[in-house]
């Protein structure tokens, strides 16, 4: 609004534009940051999927691993088994 009176009312309105003037400013500096965190929420959200993802691999890769050692402990524990065997056997001859 364009000012052309110099007295009480012409400093309000002066004073009220320049209100509306740095309301405009904020209202624009908060829809840009509400643009910045949509896109920082997008990434986050690909960060935290796949650092998901890459947990759940190391999980299974941990099970996978526990599966084979208790493979090979049967397999020693039949292997002495066999041995302790061969040695009765042995010994009986």
């Amino acid at each position: 609004m364009k000012v052309s009176s110099k007295d009480e009312i012409g400093h309000l309105v002066h004073g009220f534009n320049k209100f509306m003037e740095k309301m405009h400013v904020i209202i624009t500096d908060v829809k840009a940051s509400e643009n910045n965190l949509a896109f920082v929420k997008n990434d986050l959200q690909t960060s935290i999927d796949g650092t998901a993802n890459a947990i759940s691999k190391i999980l299974s890769n941990i099970d996978n691993v526990r599966n084979h050692i208790d493979m090979q402990a049967d397999s020693v524990n039949q292997t002495s088994g066999t041995v302790e065997q061969i040695s009765g056997n042995i010994s009986s001859l």
